[in-house]
């Protein structure tokens, strides 16, 4: 019964995102030209270093955060702003299913989009003039881009969602995700930077050395797991079909 229901919830949110022109229009807008860029571009450029340099982890780590704007804020704010919220929640389908659903959409078009990079920029890598014989990503490399992707994925889903179920406007949605997920990454490398100034021995460099870049990434993912936990059980209580049909 779940499963059927998480299926009509996943078709109701294909069909919303690309049955009308307008709408597809900006996905492709959104997306294609970004993704063009992270999965050509930067590979035909970067080499053989595609496949071992921290290139391919930050756009796979971009490409969630760039499929969470385009689709979460609509999740509930645009079911609020377009008059339908209340509709959908007098339906059979239970809480959970809408829930789960709309995230599980919005997750499996981030992570499909980072597999799709990934592969996109495996063939343009191996065209470029730097490979002198056909390469593919070390499975170590591998593990971390759709591990880190994931996850990350999974914390901007549901951080969205919980705006969203607050925000009474997609636009507003939009611009409060945009400020959390973007921002705090803005002012990373500064503060890294003067850390690294006026704290030898927290430069990042050197501080990975002491502890090891497996033990730093395991630790980073470790607590982002934790954080997407967290955020998924403060969605789940924060989502009542009965105050969302009075609100």
């Amino acid at each position: 019964m779940l499963r059927t229901d998480l299926e009509t919830m996943f078709w109701k949110e294909w069909r919303a995102l690309f049955r009308q022109r307008e709408s597809r229009m900006r996905v492709f807008l959104s997306t294609f030209f970004p993704l063009v860029f992270f999965g050509v571009v930067l590979p035909l450029e970067s080499g053989p270093r595609w496949f071992t340099g921290h290139s391919s982890l930050l756009i796979s780590c971009v490409v969630p955060i760039l499929f969470a704007l385009l689709v979460i804020p609509e999740a509930f704010a645009g079911e609020r702003e377009k008059h339908t919220l209340a509709t959908l929640l007098a339906t059979r389908l239970s809480d959970g299913a809408i829930l789960y659903g709309k995230t599980l959409f919005a997750l499996a078009l981030g992570w499909g989009g980072v597999w799709f990079v990934l592969a996109l920029g495996f063939v343009t890598a191996n065209l470029s003039d730097g490979v002198e014989s056909f390469t593919f990503y070390s499975w170590r490399v591998l593990a971390v881009n759709l591990s880190a992707s994931l996850a990350l994925g999974v914390f901007a889903v549901w951080l969205g969602v919980l705006i969203s179920l607050r925000a009474r406007t997609v636009q507003g949605a939009q611009q409060t995700l945009s400020a959390l997920l973007l921002v705090p990454g803005m002012l990373i490398g500064p503060v890294v930077l003067l850390v690294g100034e006026y704290f030898p021995l927290l430069r990042h460099g050197s501080l990975i050395a002491r502890v090891g870049p497996t033990t730093v990434f395991l630790a980073v993912l470790g607590g982002l797991v934790v954080v997407d936990v967290l955020l998924g059980r403060a969605a789940a209580r924060r989502f009542r079909r009965d105050r969302h049909v009075e609100g």
